[in-house]
C-alpha cells in the first residue's frame, strides 16, 4: 500500500489521512498459484478513481452471465449482466440514438460484514490483502488477514458454464466467524419488480426480482447457505447469516431470449422463467460449491489449456504496478514487459471464454461487462470494425467454437425480415440482405450510416474464415444461403462504372465523415471482391446439388468475379498542404513522390481533414482479408499508406495496426503498437486517441471496448503465425525483444492443422504440426528445405521443396503429427 501512496503522490494532509483510515498492509510475496493471474494488493474501493468500475473491477464470466468483482473489505460489490439483457424489438430500423436497443445492467449483489471488526463505510485496516483473477481457471478470488492477525479471509469467485450459476465462497479461519448480509439491487432503467426476500417450503431463504423489457422478460434468484454451523435468516431488505465459518452465496440470472423464434422469445410465463432460475439455484445448492468449482475449472481449462504461449518473462509486481513499470522502460527487452504482453495474450483469450460460448448471441461492444444504463454507444453491436474484431482471435487462437454465436446470429438474421427489409428500403434491391453500424441482439439496427452497406459482405468473410480453418462442410453448407444472397445483394446493386468495372455508388469509407460519400471507395471493393471470391470457392466445394444453384446463377457470378473493381489502385504522395497542414513532406517517413494505396477510387488522399484518422478502411485486404500477399505489387503501396497514417490511435485501432504491421512482416514496428496499447489510460470518457489500457486491462478506446482487447490478442497470433495464404509462414513478425528464448504451442492454422514452435537466439529449434483433417501442408521459414521432417513413430517425411524457404508434405494423415528439428 506504500506503494500506492508514492504512485499517486497523496500529498495533501486531508486525503491522505482518509486514504490512511483505510489503509491495507500490503500484501508482500505473493505467489499466484498460476502465472497467468492479474492480482492487486488493495481493494478497488480504496484507489480513490473516478471510475471504479472501469479502472478496478475483475470480469468473470461463462459466456452468457458475467460478474465484475470490487473486492471490498466492509462491502463486497459483484456487479453482475447477462448476454441476452437487451432493450429494443427486431423490427427497430430508427435513427442515431438507442431507439434500435440497448444492452443493460442487469444489477448487482452486496455482501455486507455486520460482525463488527471492519468498520462501515470504509475498509478497515488489514493485512496481506490480494484481489485476483485466475486467467488459466477462470476463479477470481479475495483473501486478507484481520489487523490483529486472528482470523484469515478468503473469497472464491466463479460463474460456471456447466452449472449455469455465479456461486461465491466465503470463508473465516481463526478467531472470528462470519456475520454477512446478502442482498440484491436491480439496474436502473430495466422495469425491476422490488426485490422479493423470503423463506420457501424447505425454511431455505432466497431473493429474486423480475421485469418485462420490450422484447425480452428476465428473472434473477438468489440462495445464501452456511456451510458447517451457522443462520441464515430472509430479513425484509436482504438474507443474514451469522455464525458460520463459510457461506456460498449461489445466483442465477436469465431471459427468455430465443434466437431462432421470429419473435425472438421462448414464450415461456415469467412464472415459468422464474422457477427454471430457482432450479439452477437449488441444484447448485444440492451439488455444493466444491463440486461446482471443480467442474468449473475443468471446463475452462478444457479452454485456456488449448494455448501456451511463454516469452521468457516474470515479475512479482501488482498488474497495476506492472503497467506503470511497463511505461517507464525505454527497452522492452526486459522480462517484466515480456511477462505483461503476454498476460495481455491470455487475458484477450480468457475475456473470449468469459463472455462468448454456445447461445447464439454475439459480443457486445463490452462483451458481456456493462455497469450502465446507458452505456456508451449503448454497449451494442457495432458492424463496421468492432464486433468484427472481437472474433478475430477465435479462429487462430484455437478457439473456433467460441466463433459460433456470431457466426449462428449472421446466418439467422441474413434470412430474416428485418436486415432484408434494409436492403430494399435502403438500398433499393429486391434481392439479399444487409445491416447498418449499429445494430442489436434482435436484428434491430439504427439508420445512422445507411451509406455504409457491405457490412454484410464483412459478415461473410467470417463465414468463410471459419470454412477455412476447420474444414466444416456441413457448417459451409449452412452458411451458404447467407453468402450467396449477399452477393445477389452487390449483384443488384453494383453498377457499371466509367472503366467498366463494377462498384459500389455512394459508399463509406468508414469513418472518414469528412468525405462521406464516393463510388468504389476501396474498403467496400475490397469487401465486395473478397465476397465473391469466398462464394465462388464455396460452390465450387459443395457442389451444385447443395448449392441449388443454376448455370446462369454460376454465369453471372463468373461475370462479377472478372469484372468487379478490386478496390486496389495507388496514387503518388505529393504532400499536399491545402487542405490540411499535417499533410506534408515526410510525414511519418513517406516522402513525396512515395507510392500509396489509395482510399477513395476518384478522389486524392488529402481528401480528408484528419491524417490519422482511427480506420485504416482501405487496407482491408492487407488485414484481415488476404488480396495482398506481400509478393503483391500494392504490398509496399499498402505499407506505405499504413505507415501515413502514424501510430498513434484509440485502443481498438491499435488492436488493428498490431495485426496490419504483422501482416507486413515488421515485427518491431508491431511491437510498438503493442506498447502503445498497453500504456495506462486515465481517460473514462470519449477520447478517441486516448487508447490504451486501464490497470484492469481493459482497452481504452477511450471508454473501455472489448474490441481492442480481442484485436491486441489476435495480433500477437498474427506476429507467430500466418496461414491466411495457405501456407504455414513460422514466426513471420516476431520482435527482436522475444528473441532471446520462448515458444507458442496450439495456435490453429488455416486447414485445420496445430502448430507448436519453440525458439531460441530469435531462430526455431522445433516445430510441431498435427494435422486434423489430412490437408497438403505448406511450411514457410529460412532455409527450411534442408531440415527434416519426422511423423511421431520418428520416421523421416518425404516432402517436395518449392524454393529453399518453402516445402510440401502433400499428403497428411488426419491425427498424425509432424515434428522438424530446426
Amino acid at each position: 500500500m506504500k506503494r500506492f501512496f508514492q504512485k499517486n503522490g497523496l500529498k495533501h494532509c486531508a486525503l491522505g489521512m482518509a486514504l490512511m483510515a483505510s489503509m491495507v498492509v500490503n500484501a508482500g510475496d505473493f505467489t499466484p498459484k498460476n502465472p497467468m493471474t492479474m492480482w492487486y494488493d488493495v481493494p478497488s474501493t480504496a484507489t480513490g478513481v473516478k471510475n471504479v468500475w472501469m479502472e478496478y473491477s475483475l470480469p468473470i464470466g461463462n459466456g452468457q452471465l458475467g460478474g465484475s468483482l470490487f473486492g471490498g473489505v466492509h462491502k463486497d460489490e459483484i456487479q453482475f449482466n447477462e448476454k441476452t439483457l437487451w432493450t429494443g424489438k427486431t423490427s427497430d430500423m430508427q435513427g442515431y440514438g438507442g431507439g434500435y436497443g440497448q444492452y443493460k445492467n442487469f444489477g448487482s449483489i452486496f455482501v455486507e460484514d455486520l460482525s463488527g471488526v471492519f468498520l462501515p463505510g470504509k475498509d478497515a485496516e488489514v493485512k496481506d490483502y490480494v484481489r485476483s483473477l485466475d486467467l488459466q481457471e477462470g476463479v477470481g478470488r479475495v483473501q486478507f488477514t484481520s489487523s490483529e492477525g486472528m482470523t484469515s479471509y478468503e473469497r472464491t469467485y466463479i460463474v460456471s458454464n456447466p452449472d449455469k450459476v455465479m456461486a461465491v465462497r466465503y470463508n473465516a479461519s481463526g478467531k472470528k466467524k462470519l456475520h454477512l448480509f446478502f442482498s440484491f439491487a436491480p439496474g436502473q432503467d430495466i422495469n425491476a419488480s422490488p426485490v422479493t426476500y423470503g423463506t420457501d417450503a424447505a425454511s431455505l431463504p432466497y431473493a429474486n426480482f423480475h421485469g418485462q423489457l420490450e422484447t425480452v422478460a428476465y428473472q434473477a434468484a438468489m440462495r445464501v447457505v452456511p456451510i458447517g454451523g451457522g443462520h441464515v435468516l430472509a430479513r425484509e431488505n436482504g438474507i443474514e447469516v451469522f455464525g458460520a465459518k463459510e457461506v456460498v452465496m449461489y445466483m442465477a440470472a436469465g431471459t427468455d431470449f430465443a434466437p431462432n423464434a421470429k419473435s425472438r422469445t421462448t414464450g415461456i410465463s415469467m412464472d415459468d422463467l422464474g422457477k427454471e432460475m430457482m432450479k439452477r439455484v437449488d441444484a447448485a445448492c444440492k451439488k455444493g460449491f466444491a463440486n461446482i468449482l471443480s467442474d468449473h475449472v475443468a471446463n475452462f481449462k478444457s479452454y485456456t489449456g488449448r494455448v501456451s504461449l511463454d516469452l521468457n518473462a516474470k515479475s512479482n509486481r501488482p498488474t497495476n504496478e506492472l503497467i506503470d513499470y511497463y511505461s517507464t522502460l525505454k527497452d522492452l527487452d526486459n522480462p517484466e514487459a515480456r511477462f505483461l504482453e503476454q498476460l495481455y495474450f491470455h487475458y484477450g483469450r480468457y475475456l473470449a471464454i468469459s463472455s462468448n460460448r454456445e447461445l447464439m448471441a454475439p459480443n457486445n461492444l463490452q462483451g458481456i461487462w456493462n455497469n450502465q444504463s446507458n452505456a456508451p454507444w449503448n454497449s451494442d453491436i457495432h458492424t463496421n470494425i468492432n464486433i468484427q474484431m472481437n472474433y478475430w482471435p477465435a479462429e487462430p487462437t484455437n478457439l473456433s467454437e467460441l466463433h459460433m454465436p456470431l457466426l449462428d446470429y449472421i446466418i439467422q438474421n441474413a434470412g430474416d425480415e428485418n436486415w432484408q427489409k434494409a436492403a430494399k428500403k435502403y438500398a433499393g434491391v429486391e434481392k439479399g440482405w444487409t445491416v447498418f453500424t449499429e445494430s442489436s441482439l434482435f436484428g434491430g439496427m439504427s439508420i445512422w450510416g445507411t451509406n455504409y452497406f457491405v457490412a454484410n459482405a464483412w459478415y461473410c468473410t467470417h463465414l468463410w474464415q471459419h470454412y477455412r480453418y476447420t474444414l466444416d462442410k456441413a457448417f459451409l453448407a449452412k452458411a451458404f444461403p447467407a453468402m450467396w444472397s449477399c452477393a445477389e445483394f452487390w449483384f443488384e446493386r453494383m453498377k457499371v462504372a466509367q472503366d467498366g468495372t463494377f462498384e459500389a455508388p455512394d459508399e463509406y469509407s468508414a469513418e472518414q465523415n469528412s468525405h462521406p460519400k464516393e463510388d468504389g471507395t476501396a474498403h467496400a471493393q475490397q469487401l465486395i471482391y473478397n465476397l465473391l471470391l469466398c462464394v465462388d470457392e464455396a460452390q465450387s466445394i459443395l457442389g451444385s446439388k447443395v448449392t441449388g444453384l443454376t448455370k446462369e446463377d454460376l454465369s453471372k457470378l463468373k461475370n462479377y468475379l472478372e469484372k468487379t473493381d478490386k478496390g486496389l489502385h495507388t496514387e503518388v504522395y505529393d504532400a499536399r498542404t491545402d487542405k490540411h497542414r499535417a499533410w506534408v513532406d515526410g510525414r511519418n517517413g513517406i516522402n513525396k513522390g512515395d507510392i500509396i494505396l489509395r482510399e477513395w477510387k476518384y478522389s486524392p488522399y488529402h481528401v480528408s481533414d484528419d491524417p490519422d484518422h482511427r480506420h485504416m478502411s482501405h487496407l482491408m485486404a492487407l488485414y484481415p482479408l488476404t488480396q495482398i500477399a506481400p509478393t503483391s505489387p500494392y504490398f509496399q503501396p499498402a505499407v506505405n499508406s499504413l505507415k501515413l497514417r502514424g501510430d498513434a490511435a484509440t485502443g481498438w485501432s491499435m488492436g488493428w495496426k498490431v495485426n496490419l504491421w504483422a501482416r507486413a512482416l515488421d515485427g518491431d514496428h508491431a511491437h510498438l503498437i503493442l506498447k502503445n496499447a498497453l500504456r495506462h489510460s486515465t481517460d473514462y470518457g470519449l477520447n478517441q486517441y486516448a487508447g490504451g489500457v486501464y490497470y484492469n486491462l481493459y482497452d481504452a478506446h477511450a471508454p473501455f471496448q472489448i474490441d481492442g482487447n480481442f484485436g491486441c490478442c489476435a495480433g500477437i497470433a498474427e506476429m507467430l503465425l500466418q496461414s491466411h495464404t495457405d501456407t504455414l509462414q513460422l514466426l513471420p513478425a516476431m520482435p527482436s525483444t522475444w528473441e532471446a528464448e520462448g515458444h507458442v504451442h496450439g495456435l490453429k492454422a488455416v486447414g485445420n492443422f496445430t502448430v507448436d514452435q519453440d525458439w531460441k537466439n530469435g531462430k526455431l529449434t522445433k516445430v510441431k504440426v498435427q494435422s486434423h483433417a489430412g490437408q497438403p501442408l505448406y511450411i514457410k521459414y529460412p532455409c527450411i528445405a534442408t531440415k527434416t521432417v519426422r511423423n511421431s513413430a520418428g520416421k523421416k517425411v518425404k516432402f517436395k521443396a518449392k524454393d529453399a524457404n518453402t516445402i510440401v508434405v502433400s499428403k497428411t494423415k488426419v491425427g498424425e503429427t509432424y515434428t522438424i528439428e530446426m
